[in-house]
């Protein structure tokens, strides 16, 4: 009986190892299940249910919590040898520590990354290396290694409009797909991918890329509102924050403040005040649960022309252009130092920008909001128009090695809890604005889905000769009908070309 029950414990031991290193895995193993590794309360359960139900494995369970929350310290040998293996991430530079043209560390938090990945090579004696991108195009670029079985890297980073084609050419390796998951990737698992982006990567019915955000690694962003605070209470309006909390900060009341802020204030008879500075660039139609393009009667095709999509080009017509609400003539850089000086009233900015000289100079105070909501809208969105992915080449030789590594590296960079705790740098001025940031803009990323290529995305944008439906709504002045008259052959050519229709 002593020899069995001794027997008993070195199974559980073994299966427990098993589920911890599986952190990100995905394999069907009930040792290594996904459900193991979504949380430490999980991993627990599920070690202790899958070991048996007898009163030694049920005691165990506080000791198999303390094994996982302090896996840093005491991590199993990995199933996979990693000795002497290098993750290579192409264009990768912004998924490693940033640092200074001395060779220091920009700041402490990625010396203290940097720490954590000599720690990973300690543990794991893998390292992780980012690449040089190929030059030339990317697309036919990696195209052509594929086709001739050359590896730059068995990771890259890259945003949609360049990983989608490369995938519709056998480039990239589905991460939901047979060969990946029998490697041990799982896609879904939030603790080593943010999900909010990841599902943004799917196309043809696959997920393509992932994307991390942390402390280390800023995650992606869509765009959001920033306001001055004395302008919109001038309006009438001196609590957008409580507007956003009871879903009543929508399109009609951005453009009520918009339309009463934009002034001639010295009476030359020259407006010197704007209702709206830099905008999101054609991504505002997001907010009313429309697209630009998408599949629709079986194909892909222009979506905008539904009545939601009218609606949406109306509003971006009517902050650019129809109210005279915009200065049309000022670039993007001057409309953002307008707002920093104090003459506009809201500015759409992404977060890289938050800590720029427009911002950290402003001679007003400001708050953040997320984008208006369309009359069609459930929940706020923050779009963007371009997100880099983390993908696997087709080319990879060392999948297992490279999965066991993202599955050890991810944990460390993929930490949204930490990563708000960063923001109290200076891009939130006040806790509402990080109130903001935490539950209405962050978890609401949307990607707009007219820049599935680059070619598709000229003719939805801007086609180099100052048209583009985009250019046409906002700069232009075509109407909603006109600009879907005047582009819709065009931009459904180009979906038929890159999809084969």
């Amino acid at each position: 009986m002593k020899r069995y029950t001794r027997l008993l414990a070195m199974l559980m031991a073994v299966l427990m190892v098993a589920s911890m290193f599986a952190a990100c895995g995905g394999s069907e193993d009930p040792a290594t299940t996904t459900t193991a590794a979504t949380t430490t309360a999980a991993t627990t359960t599920e070690a202790t249910t899958t070991a048996g139900t007898t009163t030694a494995a049920t005691t165990t369970e506080a000791t198999t919590t303390e094994a996982t929350t302090t896996e840093a310290t005491t991590t199993p040998e990995p199933a996979v040898d990693l000795d002497g293996y290098v993750l290579s991430i192409v264009n990768g530079a912004s998924l490693l520590p940033a640092m200074n043209a001395d060779g220091s560390y920009t700041n402490s938090l990625q010396e203290e990354y940097a720490d954590k990945l000599l720690d990973l090579e300690a543990e794991y004696g893998f390292t992780v290396e980012a690449m040089d991108k190929p030059e030339g195009d990317f697309i036919e670029t990696m195209t052509a290694a594929a086709l001739a079985g050359i590896s730059y890297g068995d990771v890259a980073y890259e945003q949609q409009y360049r990983v989608w084609p490369l995938a519709k050419n056998n480039a990239v390796i589905p991460l939901d797909g047979d060969v990946a998951v029998a490697a041990g990737f799982d896609w879904s698992n939030e603790e080593c991918w943010f999900q909010p982006v990841t599902v943004w990567s799917e196309m043809w019915d696959h997920v393509w890329g992932v994307s991390v955000g942390g402390q280390y690694v800023a995650p992606a962003t869509g765009y959001f509102v920033t306001f001055n605070k004395e302008i919109c209470a001038a309006a009438g309006y001196s609590d957008l924050y409580q507007l956003v909390r009871d879903h009543e900060w929508t399109w009609d009341v951005y453009l009520e403040i918009a339309e009463h802020a934009t002034q001639d204030t010295d009476g030359d008879g020259v407006t010197d005040q704007w209702g709206t500075g830099a905008t999101a660039w054609g991504s505002e139609v997001v907010s009313n649960g429309v697209q630009f393009c998408g599949e629709r009667d079986g194909k892909w095709q222009l979506t905008i022309d539904s009545d939601a999509g009218i609606e949406a080009l109306q509003f971006l017509y009517d902050m650019n252009y129809g109210t005279g609400t915009c200065d049309l003539v000022a670039s993007n850089n001057e409309k953002r130092q307008m707002f920093s000086d104090g003459k506009v009233a809201f500015n759409w900015a992404d977060m890289g920008r938050l800590m720029g000289e427009f911002y950290t100079a402003s001679t007003h105070e400001y708050g953040i909001i997320p984008m208006p909501m369309g009359p069609r809208a459930e929940e706020y969105v923050s779009v963007v128009s371009g997100v880099a992915f983390i993908h696997i080449p087709s080319t990879n030789k060392n999948l297992e090695k490279t999965v066991a590594a993202l599955n050890a590296w991810a944990p460390i960079v993929n930490d949204i809890d930490a990563y708000a705790e960063t923001m109290t740098d200076g891009r939130c001025p006040t806790d509402e604005d990080m109130e903001m940031m935490v539950e209405y803009i962050i978890p609401n990323f949307a990607l707009n889905m007219g820049r599935i290529t680059p070619d598709i995305w000229s003719v939805v944008d801007d086609n180099d000769e100052g048209g583009g439906m985009i250019n046409d709504i906002s700069y232009n002045g075509m109407t909603p009908a006109q600009a879907i008259e005047h582009n819709r052959s065009v931009i459904n050519a180009a979906l038929d070309m890159f999809f084969g229709q």
